[in-house]
């Protein structure tokens, strides 16, 4: 009876040990994929992070080259209805190369698929840092808000292009011309610039819209949401 106690009560005890080495390493198991998983998450996340730094880089890019855009098409406009009554003082050169620029229309596009692919995921939901996404959020505000202002300018200016191309006049002076536009370049110039709808559209290019302050609003959001990105996430 002796013998069988103390067999008993050596399998018991070897049972327990086994069980709780068998527990630990479950816990252990457990700890170590959620450990895994969290370092995987983590690396999601700065990995989306650094598309959506990227993405609001080209945005950036694109903000400049449309401000570019419509400071030139301002100059251009701005120059002709300064020499308008002495066009003999303007330069040929010049008259040349801002001529058609009032008939250009262009549109503002910028780029949301990184954005998206955020919005999407569960991603957005693992960013502890709000003030970061709120930032995000905001350039992408005013870039639709640049986009707004430059599309809403470029739809009326091709309106006011179309009066233009309608009018009998300016046919007519496009035909008296053709083929030696820069040999007379002033006098077709001083010909349309008799023409009302052509003035209308110099002078709604001139000064027709306020796009500076959606520029540098833009600008500057676009700029500190990539900063703060930067700054999180450059060593993960």
């Amino acid at each position: 009876m002796r013998k069988w106690r103390k067999f008993t009560s050596w399998r018991i005890g070897d049972y327990v040990l086994q069980l709780s080495v068998v527990v630990l390493g479950i816990i252990v198991t457990f700890a170590g994929s959620s450990a895994i998983s969290r370092y995987s998450e983590s690396k999601q996340v700065a990995n989306t992070m650094q598309l959506i730094k990227s993405e609001l880089k080209l945005n950036r890019e694109r903000v400049e080259d449309i401000h570019k855009h419509l400071n030139f098409e301002r100059r251009a406009c701005n120059y002709i209805l300064q020499y308008r009554n002495n066009l003999e003082n303007a330069s040929e050169d010049s008259l040349l190369m801002y001529a058609n620029i009032l008939f250009q229309v262009d549109l503002f596009i910028y780029v949301t698929d990184a954005l998206e692919m955020l919005k999407m995921s569960s991603l957005s939901q693992r960013i502890q840092d709000k003030e970061l996404i709120l930032q995000i959020v905001k350039a992408y505000n005013e870039l639709k808000r640049m986009q707004e202002v430059v599309n809403w300018f470029y739809g009326l200016k091709s309106k006011y292009a179309e009066l233009i191309f309608t009018d009998v006049e300016f046919q007519k002076g496009g035909k008296k011309w053709e083929g030696n536009e820069k040999e007379n370049i002033r006098n077709i110039c001083r010909y349309h610039l008799d023409n009302l709808q052509f003035v209308n559209i110099l002078e709604f290019t001139s000064t027709g819209v306020n796009y500076e302050s959606s520029y540098l609003d833009s600008k500057e959001a676009l700029d500190q949401a990539i900063a703060m990105i930067e700054k999180k996430y450059s060593h993960k």
